[in-house]
């Protein structure tokens, strides 16, 4: 009976610690950049479409439940900052995730970057900023195809094999 009583206090213990752990994090919309092409020079600058602008929606999201889930992070609801965001943008460009931060109450601020280079080549960039120290971890991978399941599957592929790694420490 004590044991009994002695390990469920333990696991409190270690629960406890381990949400306190968690850093509040803020992931910011996520962004595309469409490579210039010749055709560019004789129009307008191809702006994303409602399908890739739902892309970026949902990979933010999806990214944000993997570091929930991790238990590593603690959501920030990111409202208040429209203003801020249309300011600022875009945001790979401003350097002004740690304001943002600020202005939430995050710990660390995440954002995404999908570098088309082709409809089949993508590059894609997660960047974890440190609001306290305003340090930037980033962390790529190539996506190859423009379909759900590439979008879905390189967001996941992120998460465990860069952000989420056992090893990786904060920024």
């Amino acid at each position: 009976m004590i044991v009994k009583i002695v390990t469920a206090l333990l696991g409190l213990v270690v629960l406890t610690g381990q949400a306190s752990a968690a850093q509040k994090a803020a992931v910011l919309p996520f962004e595309i950049i469409f490579q210039v092409r010749e055709e560019d020079f004789f129009g307008a600058p191809r702006e994303a479409t409602d399908g890739e602008k739902q892309l970026l929606l949902d990979a933010a999201k999806q990214l944000q439940e993997l570091m929930i889930a991790s238990g590593r992070y603690q959501p920030v609801e990111v409202t208040g900052i429209d203003a801020d965001l249309e300011k600022q943008s875009p945001l790979y460009k401003c350097q002004c995730e740690a304001d943002l931060g600020k202005k939430l109450g995050a710990e660390v601020v995440v954002t995404g970057i999908f570098d088309k280079a082709s409809e089949s080549l993508t590059n894609v960039t997660v960047r974890e900023t440190n609001v306290a120290s305003g340090k930037t971890r980033s962390m790529k991978a190539v996506m190859q195809g423009n379909t759900d399941v590439a979008w879905q599957n390189v967001i996941k592929w992120i998460a465990k094999n860069r952000m989420l790694k056992a090893e990786a420490t904060s920024p």
